[in-house]
């Protein structure tokens, strides 16, 4: 799958290992690895993985055939599980699980190439089990920047094998190794600089000596001066995420402030906008890229901007495998248009299930995963590929939006707005593996979508049953005493 010579191969290795032990040493992680995790975590971790490769098995029954992602998936499932419950912190965890991936693909044969997005849906759908079905005093320290790494190359690996022919996908995969190179030797070389920065011009001379880095690797040892240009956006990428970490940081030890959000999501569409014309999707991943240096603070801004570019790579991969009019998604369509609206309201949905306090852990973790199960499914079976790319595009910008806007609502103040841009991920991975049910259900009688809609009813019905299901009272029940209303104040008397 990934085609790397060998001295690409060994600079990324020295680096990344090298990294890693000089972390582990100097953290003394040695005396923090324990078993005592494992407990907790092997029955949310096991019905993860029972539940995700069950509602794969249902393409089965609709003529398609993904029984070569569960290894796979077990992959993306039992690694992370086995890291977190020894206790390795989350910068540690996401070293091991990029080396581990990059070694995956180098010996994945191209054929199988539908490897990479299911490992992908794992790593995000095994991190919303850890957040929320994980007992809370044995949840680990919970910073998506853990899998946002191996996410990067990962999909960055598939979206070129879709969309490039042979030679220039030798050359991009080259292209975003070294990208996250640089970004992991920015992330040792700053430690100690960006502490006390109130000018940023530490950070505006690491943001250029990471760039400069990517310009050597590219000029020097890809010898590819096509694509210097794009050592520019590493270096403003990294810049922008140190902006992101700055405003994330005052967001969490000042009062919440809109005028930041807006500026932050003023700061993502920009780069989007121009990264996407000038550079294209390429450019948008080594854009995603630029994020792993993030050392993620409250609302993890810069992480929430990297499942963006990441999502939105994904899905031009998959208009270009599966839409027919290469001109884009026809928005007049009326599929088309309703696709919109589920997509906004998805978005919306995720937010109310993430941020949501009231609603058990374990709850958040079946609805959030069997919706990014099911949602793609049905939508590639039931609906045109122009729809089911519209419901997707829907669901990636409002998830952006709604997880950069909650922040200054102080009833949203907890943390966890990234698992909400994580989610459109997981949905596009999903549609990408059963990508074969478009034309199957564009075939397909009507006979056979009642016969499919019902189907997909009973198992909704079953696992909203579950949900609201309390044990020992006899199933479901609505606590129908109305809340004490709260004491008056001084103010209310007034």
């Amino acid at each position: 799958m990934a085609t790397l010579s060998n001295e690409f191969a060994i600079v990324f290795f020295l680096v990344a290992i090298g990294f890693f032990a000089w972390r582990f040493v100097r953290d003394k992680s040695m005396t923090e690895l324990n078993s005592k995790g494992f407990a907790p975590r092997i029955k949310p971790m096991a019905i993860g993985l029972a539940g995700t490769i069950a509602m794969l098995f249902m393409a089965s029954f609709l003529g398609i055939d993904v029984s070569s992602t569960y290894a796979y998936v077990a992959f993306g499932f039992i690694l992370p599980f086995l890291l977190t419950s020894l206790g390795m912190n989350s910068w540690l965890r996401a070293l091991v699980l990029l080396i581990a991936s990059v070694a995956a693909t180098m010996a994945i044969p191209n054929s199988a190439f539908i490897a990479l997005p299911a490992v992908a849906m794992a790593l995000v759908l095994w991190s919303f089990c850890e957040t929320f079905a994980t007992p809370e005093e044995s949840r680990a320290d919970r910073s998506f920047i853990d899998i946002l790494p191996s996410l990067v190359w990962l999909i960055g690996l598939f979206v070129m094998n879709r969309v490039d022919n042979a030679t220039w996908y030798v050359t991009h995969q080259k292209l975003f190794l070294v990208s996250i190179v640089s970004a992991l030797v920015l992330r040792w070389l700053q430690g100690p600089f960006i502490k006390e920065d109130k000018l940023y011009v530490k950070r505006l001379t690491l943001a250029a000596t990471g760039g400069l880095l990517l310009l050597i690797l590219i000029t020097k040892m890809m010898v590819a001066l096509d694509l210097s240009k794009l050592a520019a956006v590493g270096g403003a990428g990294f810049m922008m995420t140190y902006l992101l970490d700055s405003l994330d940081k005052k967001n969490s030890l000042n009062a919440p402030s809109s005028l930041k959000s807006f500026k932050a999501l003023l700061f993502i569409g920009i780069f989007t906008l121009v990264t996407s014309r000038l550079f294209g999707t390429a450019g948008l991943v080594v854009l995603a890229s630029t994020t792993i240096i993030s050392v993620g603070y409250k609302h993890k801004y810069a992480a929430i901007a990297g499942f963006f570019w990441l999502a939105k790579a994904m899905l031009e991969a998959f208009v270009f495998t599966y839409n027919s009019n290469m001109t884009g998604i026809n928005l007049m369509h009326v599929y088309v248009s309703a696709g919109l609206y589920a997509g906004f309201l998805m978005a919306v949905t995720i937010a109310y299930l993430v941020k949501n306090t009231a609603t058990p852990g374990w709850v958040k973790a079946l609805l959030i995963t069997s919706a990014g199960l099911m949602a793609p499914m049905a939508c590639n079976y039931f609906l045109h590929a122009e729809a089911a790319s519209s419901f997707m595009l829907a669901s990636v910008v409002a998830s952006l939006m709604v997880s950069i806007f909650l922040v200054p609502n102080a009833l949203w103040e907890s943390e966890g707005n990234e698992l909400i841009m994580a989610f459109p991920l997981c949905v596009i991975t999903c549609a990408q593996i059963t990508g074969d049910l478009i034309e199957k259900g564009n075939a397909c009688d009507l006979q056979a979508r009642l016969t499919t809609l019902g189907v997909l009813a009973a198992i909704s019905a079953v696992i909203v049953f579950i949900s609201t299901w309390k044990p020992g009272q006899g199933g479901p029940k609505v606590d129908a005493t109305p809340a004490p209303p709260p004491p008056p104040t001084s103010e209310s008397i007034v």
